[in-house]
């Protein structure tokens, strides 16, 4: 019997806001590949985990703290890390008229899209997990689901989430809860080949 190729497609901001709904800011030195094993059949092979986010400006300190937990995730083989960006749009308060801006994420549902529609074509997986509850991403997942009948799409629900839409369509819903989050976190120190990174201690 074959073995079963899953892929992970993960929407990092997604998943970020579940846990900050949650109250769960001591599990944001996530290790998305160790969330994955956890989520995935035993027995499976993870062929790819995809990691989608975007790099925030403001505040500095947020900004110093994402940066230092993306270059972790960087530094780890098995973690693939794509990036949409943010951009600055009006925002107008209808009360008084005031006028200033706001930083807008792009990209991110367009990049898991892309790469949950092209690795089905590119046969890379026998089963997707989907951890997002974003109906954005609904159009992927009945692209595959039309072109590829065999294939199974897995939607993951972040901590505190639902989206209906998704869970209507998938094969199969699941939900991530405090204790796949708890037992997924990297190393208080992260160690790459010319760089360390700790965990900021305002996440322990």
């Amino acid at each position: 019997m074959a073995v079963e190729r899953v892929a992970a497609y993960i929407d990092g901001f997604n998943l970020y806001f579940g846990m900050r709904s949650c109250g769960w800011r001591r599990y944001y030195w996530l290790d998305p590949t160790k969330l994955v094993s956890h989520i995935a059949r035993a027995g499976s092979q993870i062929v790819r985990t995809v990691y989608c986010t975007a790099r925030i400006s403001r505040p500095e300190d947020k900004r110093r703290r994402q940066l230092t937990y993306l270059e972790a995730l960087e530094s780890l083989p098995a973690c693939e890390v794509l990036y949409g960006k943010y951009q600055e749009e009006p925002a107008r308060c209808r009360t008084c008229g005031a006028e200033w801006t706001v930083p807008k994420e792009k990209m991110t549902d367009a990049q898991l899209v892309a790469c949950i529609v092209s690795d089905a074509f590119l046969n890379i997986y026998d089963t997707a997990l989907v951890i997002s509850a974003d109906a954005d991403l609904v159009p992927a997942v009945r692209a595959v689901q039309a072109n590829f009948a065999a294939k199974q799409i897995v939607a993951v629900m972040p901590p505190g989430r639902k989206c209906q839409e998704l869970q209507n369509i998938c094969s199969q819903t699941k939900q991530i809860w405090e204790d796949a989050l708890k037992t997924s976190q990297l190393p208080d120190v992260v160690h790459g080949s010319t760089h360390r990174w700790q965990r900021p201690p305002e996440w322990s």
